[in-house]
């Protein structure tokens, strides 16, 4: 009885008969912006914690996560039947695996890095610094805290956020597009998700390597494994290389002296280390690409078809979230 519903309404539904990035990334932005400016107008008074607390942050992460990023990715996938290949790419290999872990150390430092020098210019320069849509303040260093922001803040977020930029929106991207251009245009959609000004040229990098991770292994769990590696290098290092916390340090007076120096410091080590462990994904890549030679190559399409009116209005929603972050 449902399938006869759906068919009977589908002719005044403006889902395309074949998957599309624009699509993809307008219902992103659709139920990014009902849910968040819910959350926004909700009064404080009604709630018994603070909507900037761990418990706070943890509640509208995961949900955003689960309906704005799984729910798409779900119904996508099992509307257009994409293939796994696409999606989740192919084995490359053990190795493979070993550099993405390993590229997730100089990646936390250099993204680190990029925080605390892009923070420290915007408060020295007595710029308000402006909050992400959603973020979390919190004093609690126990176990059980450090664990709870662990898994909403670092380990869910990259399995979910990787899936859907990494995995089917990459995966959906036609052959034209399957290129360095194509990660790039991922990536800057991936920094526009997440909502978060003094980051923003720090996420849409660790996009564009995220993406070559993608790409050039041909596997989103990669990608995964770079991002979990982040998070799980920057719990064992936090005490040597603390992150600024805009929503606490808020003048000049309030920055520690040493952090310019500690800053530059992970830049440099961070690049250092990144360019070897690039080289040997680089090789793994053209192994792959030989033992891939024979396969089918991915199917062509126009690429205005995937930058519709949905990709616009996606746009066009985020916009509105992000003048409301920037109080324009």
């Amino acid at each position: 009885m449902t399938g006869g519903i759906f068919r009977r309404i589908r002719p005044y539904l403006p889902i395309p008969e074949k998957p599309t990035v624009g699509f993809a990334f307008g219902v992103c932005a659709f139920l990014s912006a009902v849910l968040l400016i819910a959350w926004y107008l909700i009064p404080q008074s009604v709630l018994v914690w603070s909507k900037s607390s761990l418990i706070g942050f943890s509640i509208i992460n995961v949900c955003r996560l689960l309906i704005c990023l799984l729910l798409p990715f779900v119904f996508l996938v099992s509307r257009y039947s994409i293939g796994d290949r696409n999606v989740y790419g192919t084995n490359p290999g053990f190795g493979a695996a070993i550099q993405s872990i390993l590229i997730g150390v100089p990646a936390m430092l250099l993204f680190v890095a990029l925080h605390n020098l892009f923070s420290r210019f915007l408060i020295i320069r007595s710029v308000p610094a402006p909050l992400p849509m959603i973020f979390h303040t919190t004093t609690d260093t126990s176990a059980e805290a450090t664990l709870l922001l662990f898994l909403v803040g670092s380990a869910l977020p990259a399995i979910l956020e990787e899936l859907f930029f990494r995995g089917l929106l990459t995966g959906i991207l036609p052959g034209k597009l399957w290129n360095g251009k194509g990660y790039v245009i991922i990536a800057l959609l991936f920094a526009i998700y997440t909502l978060n000004p003094v980051d923003f040229l720090a996420v849409f990098l660790l996009g564009v390597l995220l993406g070559y991770i993608r790409h050039s292994l041909d596997n989103v769990f990669c990608a995964i494994l770079t991002r979990l590696s982040m998070a799980g290098s920057y719990l064992l290092f936090r005490s040597l290389l603390p992150l600024i916390d805009t929503a606490a340090v808020r003048t000049e007076a309030d920055l520690d002296s040493a952090s310019l120096y500690i800053a530059l410091t992970a830049l440099i080590m961070g690049t250092l280390i990144m360019v070897p462990i690039l080289s040997q994904i680089r090789r793994i890549s053209g192994y792959l690409r030989l033992e891939n030679i024979d396969k089918p190559q991915r199917e062509e399409g126009r690429i205005r078809d995937h930058i519709g009116w949905a990709f616009w209005m996606g746009l066009l929603f985020f916009s509105g979230i992000w003048a409301m972050i920037l109080g324009i």
